[in-house]
């Protein structure tokens, strides 16, 4: 992989505000980020060349960076209620597009170590069973992976500490995952879907290794 990028399809989180518009920010969830772009999900139909407000967080204990940017396309992606849609950045302090390439560098470094905190984008079908109903078992999505955690993205309100039993195939023929959990953190609802982040409580060493294999094949088929 190269060492210096303009993009990578790390997993990470924005706000936006369509501009001029009074509605409250929408958070969503970035599948990419670059240096004159990023790319997001969201459950609102967005036209082109709509221009946006937004505040990008590219780590947990960094300021957001504010950002103006441009629809430049949404389509269906792999979710069935969520649009993939692609941002062009119109305006962005030098400072924050710095911020964004060393975040881009940095990433690259972590995930060839092996480090625990790079997030990777990934949306399969998933199953679970939470602890206190062990028979019923229901299906979501997922929304992105690391090796010590993953976002779901649920149909129902399933409260912060709440253990669970869930299995995924690992896209790229990485093979299934099957792993224990517990809810870390509850996002806001998009329409009716709740995001939730699960940490991993019990996951065997070979599924970790395959979840990197994944992150590191993920990465290597960035674009830009």
């Amino acid at each position: 992989m190269s060492e210096e990028r303009e993009s990578l399809k790390v997993s990470g989180e924005a706000t936006y505000m369509v501009e001029g518009s009074i509605s409250p920010p929408v958070s969503v969830m970035l599948s990419e980020i670059g240096v004159n772009g990023i790319k997001f999900v969201t459950t609102e139909k967005l036209q082109n060349n709509l221009v946006l407000d937004m505040m990008i967080k590219v780590s947990d204990d960094s300021d957001p960076i504010p950002a103006k940017g441009k629809v430049v396309w949404q389509g269906q992606g792999l979710s069935r209620f969520l649009l993939d849609t692609n941002i062009e950045f119109t305006r962005i302090d030098p400072k924050g597009k710095s911020r964004i390439a060393s975040f881009i560098n940095d990433s690259v470094k972590n995930i060839k170590a092996g480090r625990l905190n790079v997030r990777c984008p990934m949306t399969v079908e998933t199953t679970y069973r939470l602890f206190v109903t062990p028979y019923v078992q229901k299906r979501c999505e997922s929304g992105d992976i690391g090796l010590e955690g993953m976002r779901l993205l649920v149909e129902e309100n399933i409260e912060v500490g709440s253990d669970m039993k869930i299995r995924f195939d690992l896209p790229h023929g990485w093979g299934v995952v099957t792993v224990s959990a517990t809810v870390a953190w509850k996002g806001k609802p998009m329409d009716r879907i709740i995001p939730i982040g699960v940490k991993f409580i019990d996951i065997q060493n070979e599924a970790k290794k395959r979840i990197l294999h994944y992150i590191d094949y993920t990465l290597s088929q960035q674009s830009g």
